[in-house]
């Protein structure tokens, strides 16, 4: 500042003019910065301006945003874009006056507007990192703490942050699914190659193994699911019939329409009456139709050259799932109450096939950062912690 002060004086006894008056006035003049037309500097300003009407802790994440480095504790409340930039100094060596135009630049990229909102964005969900519960939520508090993060929608996202850290990409590879696009009814949501069912060959077809879908764990025992995509094409309902008789499945769960505002959500890949899918025979024994949903009764009837086996497969179809809407709840709930009933009263050791338009509940999206949502999805299941999630939905969905 007095170097500023000392050159404000010396400009203002070398320069003539009416600027140079002894009007004290027009001296202080002199002595004031004058504000720069710059836009980054007019954009700081304000910047700063609204600083200074933030609270201690809104100001504590201005400094750790400042300082540019994670806050203080352990490395995995890093958030991972500020991991992944530490590559450290890739760049070859450089001399000494481009080494300080690189500093510059770099600071002044840094003071940038833009620059300093995400990283105090960045600053803000590693505070939510922090904040993720490391053992079981207490009953009497788990409506509080639904409630905190409704208000703060932010600690989700620290959630979804930690959980992402969790996933190990080798056990989301989908290098099988993504060579199949001509058996994926939705090419953008593929099985990953951990957990995907896998059919025995048959016609001497290399890619006949192959069907999109995925073993899902539950609390009591492993692959107690298979969660599907519906059936689009008319090849399709053979291969998914051969899947459920190879299964050894007797219960299948439908949460689809078959039309939904004038589209096709799901084929009728059941018959009315009776019909032949290959060497399997499907014939529709019985039907009760219910208010929201549609419970079936299929025989199964496969002929070999050396026997003729039946089984008995029972078919829950929700049809008040509304596309882009949510269940009606209670009619959900009976839905699942029959389901439950029928596989006590039926047990078998073989997983219940669950499908509806794409698979909505199980998906994970590993590689390219996303949770359990499928819109955007390449795969069902993906680490331990992921598993679980989807352990809980199945287990309280059927």
């Amino acid at each position: 500042m007095k170097s500023l002060f000392t050159s404000g004086a010396r400009n203002a006894h070398q320069q003539p003019g009416p600027s140079s008056s002894t009007d004290p006035d027009s001296r202080m003049d002199l002595l004031t910065v004058p504000e720069s037309p710059s836009s980054r500097r007019r954009e700081l300003s304000n910047v700063f301006n609204d600083f200074r009407r933030k609270s201690i802790s809104e100001l504590s994440l201005v400094m750790d945003a400042l300082r540019g480095s994670p806050s203080p504790g352990s490395s995995q409340y890093i958030h991972p874009e500020r991991a992944s930039q530490s590559t450290g100094n890739l760049n070859p060596p450089q001399s000494k006056k481009g080494r300080r135009r690189r500093k510059v630049q770099k600071t002044w990229a840094a003071m940038s507007p833009g620059n300093f909102s995400k990283q105090l964005q960045l600053v803000q969900e590693e505070k939510a990192m922090q904040a993720v519960p490391t053992a079981p939520i207490d009953a009497s508090k788990f409506v509080a703490y639904v409630q905190e993060r409704r208000k703060k929608r932010i600690l989700f996202k620290g959630e979804y942050l930690m959980i992402n850290r969790s996933i190990d990409n080798n056990k989301c590879r989908c290098d099988v699914g993504s060579t199949m696009m001509d058996r994926n009814p939705y090419p953008d949501t593929v099985p990953y190659d951990l957990n995907r069912v896998t059919l025995p060959r048959i016609d001497g077809d290399e890619n006949s193994h192959y069907i999109n879908a995925s073993y899902v764990n539950s609390w009591l025992r492993d692959k107690a699911y298979v969660v599907t995509q519906a059936v689009r094409t008319k090849p399709m309902n053979a291969e998914f019939w051969r899947m459920v008789w190879e299964l050894g499945s007797n219960c299948i769960v439908m949460l689809t329409k078959v039309f939904d505002f004038m589209r096709v959500m799901c084929l009728q890949y059941w018959p009315l009456t009776k019909f032949q899918f290959r060497e399997i025979e499907v014939e529709t024994t019985e039907v009760k139709t219910y208010s929201h949903f549609v419970i079936r009764t299929f025989k199964l009837t496969r002929t070999t050259s050396e026997s003729i086996e039946t089984r008995i497969v029972k078919h829950f179809h929700f049809t008040e799932w509304e596309l882009d809407s949510f269940p009606y709840i209670s009619a959900f709930i009976e839905l699942r109450r029959r389901v439950r009933q029928f596989m006590e009263k039926n047990p078998v050791d073989a997983p219940m096939v669950v499908h509806c338009r794409f698979v909505l509940l199980f998906s994970v999206r590993g590689a390219a950062n996303a949770l359990p949502s499928h819109r955007g999805g390449r795969g069902h299941v993906g680490d331990e912690r992921v598993q679980n999630i989807e352990r809980a939905v199945a287990d309280v969905l059927l």
